[in-house]
């Protein structure tokens, strides 16, 4: 899943700060627009490796007009984010997640929200937002190389 072969996507100057706490921040980097979708990237660090050697964080993008994306390994479909690419690194003293994700819609005006939940307990989440104008602008400057 992702977009079509030979698009470049409409980029984003954003980067969004999703939860920033003293051993730890989570943001999304990397917003990329398609006519058919968004790819983007969420990264993590954290200065311990505490919180990130439990399970994967969960990744929510939800839309103004109540539609909701959320990553989930076991199961395919309409409201999921694709996982694309994946890379996890720890070492004493710190630790880092970094994921790439295709969201297979373009939201309507209004606030597009990303969420992230880290750990068993759900204590890390954060969220931030940005205007969904934003993305369907950036995805009519997407550039099809074939043509």
């Amino acid at each position: 899943m992702g977009p079509h072969p030979g698009y470049l996507g409409g980029l984003l100057a954003e980067q969004l700060v999703l939860l920033r706490a003293p051993n730890l921040v989570a943001f999304v980097t990397n917003i990329r627009a398609f006519p058919q979708g968004v790819l983007f990237v969420v990264d993590i660090e954290e200065s311990t490796d505490e919180i990130l050697g439990g399970p994967d964080p969960q990744i929510v993008v939800e839309f103004s007009d109540g539609r909701s994306f959320r990553h989930d390994l076991d199961s395919y479909g309409d409201g999921l984010l694709h996982s694309r690419a994946s890379e996890w690194s720890g070492r004493d003293g710190g630790a880092s997640w970094r994921k790439e994700f295709w969201l297979p819609s373009l939201p309507p005006p209004g606030p597009v929200t990303f969420t992230v939940t880290l750990g068993q307990s759900e204590r890390w989440n954060g969220s931030a937002s940005l205007e969904g104008r934003r993305l369907a602008d950036a995805a009519k400057r997407a550039l099809d190389l074939w043509k």
